[in-house]
């Protein structure tokens, strides 16, 4: 309270001056009384439903209730200006506020309570701008169900959609408070004004007015941004009994103090540390009993991590940042994308403390060390290339297996139904056919091994452990051209263009030009590696000629001078390379070589060529084949009526 001026040798006089009438209808009095109207009017509309709202506007200008009003602001005035003695006996704030509620024990909220929601919002309250600006976020940008809190994190509430959008719509009345009607008049003028201006007559248009009121509800819709943003957790749910606090559990929280006390130091962390009073966590905001609710959630999970305001990533087991990277978090399935998601992820130990944010380089270590993301992926996970996201993935931790293919949904861009029960391998057969329906340019989702796999698609994100990162910088990625046709999932396998490299074994300690003799202008050498790390890998020459020469249903390897060393490869004495990274120049009819080339290891007995129907195996290799094919005039183009001529082939088939 701002202290008023000594006036104790006038007291007399002022009070009887306050009480004579012409104070009491003096202009002053009549301005507060409608500014009390103003103030009060908007604060009604917000909390009290609207068939028990007077028809008319407030009008506390006349009636002997204004009078009163005044009167009894001027009797605190002249009590306020008396000097208290030593004798006075000083009425606490709890006390006061006792006498002032009566003797009922139920203490109501202040409306202009944070976590106060109305059960009726107006339309007419706010400008369409607005309230259509409101539900846009609440409905299209904030999770289903949210916990809403005080400023200090207290009175957690858990509201569903309709009520957050009641309590965001309550804030901005109560922040603005606006003479509703006010409100509504005055779009009418600039909507009335504005169609006028259309008709061609501006005389009536008043852009100054009209530039007042589009400033002041695009403050409003910048308040409705900033009160609607929120917190979200990441975390690991507790191991043991009762365990974490689930939605189901919700009204009988108190029985679960753990569980509780996470949801409650998560909420004082929001809102007194990063300044929300929204929060969002899976284990009580998410009802797994409705199935929709739970299909939404997975498929929506990455778009609100994304969105959120910060994301308060809990480390459960650790309390010394040196440690961090031991710490279970790192290690689920599911945190993957709580990880990348965020733009801004704040950790926290065992005890809810921050970690020293003071070195950032220290925090980025302990990430790479648990995961090998690095700070330049962190920052832009949208350029994080397929194989790479699912390398990431591989070796996490889920408890149920459909999960690791669920989690990866946000991050790959793309959105399957949720199917628990499925199977990891089903799981991913639809990811991966969502993926090629859905991605222009998807040919990384064939950079991986045939270790657990002998087809194109995958069985298992493990196969993607040796990817090869030759085609993540920017000159050798894999979007360089379109594919010669459509990539295509079908029932018989993934229809596919390829250009066939055949290649030869050879069984000798060293390869001599003079022995290597290629087919055409191109040629190569490349190295098979077995999924044994005790096997030795093989080389093969690229469209050597002694491939197309007519010989018997066995091919001899390369004759050498040399004495020839024994090895037992596990691979056959021809291997067809089936290219997938070539393009085509529709202009000039040609066929365009890559630097590297992202290939498919597929055999057919001894022959070197192959047609749709032929039965066609995968080479089983740990890692993908990558090979280059030199020529003397270092040409990356061949025509196409020139393709068979040094050695290779184009053919679609079913793999």
């Amino acid at each position: 309270m701002f202290p008023l001026p000594d006036c104790r040798g006038l007291r007399a006089d002022v009070s009887a001056h306050l009480q004579s009438p012409s104070l009491i209808d003096s202009p002053a009095a009549r301005a507060l009384l409608v500014a009390l109207a103003g103030f009060i009017q908007p604060i009604l509309h917000a909390y009290i439903p609207t068939s028990d709202l007077p028809s008319s506007p407030l009008n506390l200008e006349n009636g002997k209730e204004a009078q009163d009003l005044i009167l009894s602001l001027q009797n605190y005035i002249v009590k306020a200006s008396k000097p208290s003695t030593p004798n006075q006996s000083h009425t606490s704030s709890e006390e006061a506020i006792e006498t002032s509620i009566g003797t009922n024990p139920t203490v109501q909220k202040s409306p202009t309570s944070m976590t106060s929601v109305p059960k009726y919002i107006r339309s007419q309250e706010l400008p369409p701008l607005v309230l259509e600006g409101a539900r846009r976020i609440v409905f299209n940008k904030m999770p289903i169900r949210l916990l809403a809190f005080e400023p200090t994190g207290s009175h957690i509430q858990l509201l569903e959609r309709n009520e957050i959008l009641n309590l965001i719509l309550s804030r901005v009345i109560v922040e603005f408070h606006y003479p509703p009607r006010a409100l509504i008049r005055r779009q009418e003028k600039i909507d009335d004004a504005q169609g006028e201006v259309s008709d061609g007559d501006s005389s009536n248009y008043d852009s100054d007015d009209s530039d007042v009121e589009d400033s002041r509800w695009t403050e409003m819709l910048n308040f409705v941004e900033d009160t609607s943003r929120y917190a979200i957790l990441s975390h690991t749910w507790i191991r043991d009994s009762p365990g974490d606090l689930i939605f189901s559990n919700w009204e009988r929280r108190e029985s679960n103090q753990r569980g509780l006390s996470k949801v409650t130091k998560f909420c004082q962390i929001a809102a007194q540390v990063h300044g929300v009073t929204f929060g969002w966590m899976d284990t009580v905001c998410i009802n797994k009993d409705s199935s929709s609710e739970l299909d939404e959630s997975i498929r929506s999970m990455y778009k609100w991590y994304c969105l959120a305001y910060v994301c308060v990533a809990y480390l459960a087991e650790t309390r010394e940042l040196d440690s961090m990277h031991t710490d279970p978090w790192f290690t689920r399935g599911w945190t993957l994308q709580e990880l990348l998601a965020p733009a801004n992820v704040r950790f926290y130990n065992m005890d809810w403390e921050p970690f020293n944010m003071s070195s950032t380089g220290d925090v980025v270590k302990q990430i790479e060390k648990a995961t090998t993301i690095t700070w330049i992926e962190k920052a832009e996970p949208a350029a994080i290339p397929l194989s790479r996201q699912m390398q990431l993935a591989m070796n996490r931790k889920v408890t149920r297996e459909e999960d690791e293919v669920y989690s990866l949904m946000g991050l790959l861009g793309v959105e399957i139904s949720i199917a628990y029960g499925e199977g990891a391998q089903r799981a991913l057969t639809r990811l991966m056919r969502e993926v090629l329906s859905s991605t222009k340019h998807a040919l990384d989702i064939f950079n991986h091994g045939y270790t657990f796999s002998d087809r194109l698609i995958p069985s298992s994100i493990k196969d993607y452990a040796n990817r090869s990162s030759v085609f993540d910088n920017a000159e050798g990625k894999l979007s360089q051209w379109k594919p010669l046709e459509p990539i295509i999932f079908t029932h018989l396998g993934v229809r596919i263009p390829l250009l066939l490299v055949p290649a030869l074994r050879c069984e000798q300690e060293s390869i001599s030009e003079a022995n290597y003799v290629p087919r055409g202008d191109f040629s190569g050498i490349v190295e098979l590696e077995g999924r044994h790390t005790s096997s030795f890998p093989s080389k093969y020459n690229l469209l050597d000629e002694n491939i197309y020469k007519e010989r018997s249903d066995t091919v001899s390897p390369v004759a050498s001078h040399k004495p020839i060393v024994i090895e037992l490869s596990p691979f056959p004495s021809i291997v067809i390379l089936g290219v997938l990274n070539f393009g085509a120049d529709s202009d000039n009819n040609d066929i365009l070589l890559p630097r590297d080339c992202l290939t498919v290891p597929l055999q057919n007995g001894t022959d070197f060529r192959l047609s749709p129907s032929d039965d066609v195996t995968f080479i089983r290799v740990p890692g993908p084949i990558i090979c280059q094919l030199k020529s003397v005039g270092k040409k990356y183009r061949i025509a196409k009526e020139d393709v068979e001529r040094h050695g290779m082939q184009l053919v679609t088939l079913y793999l």
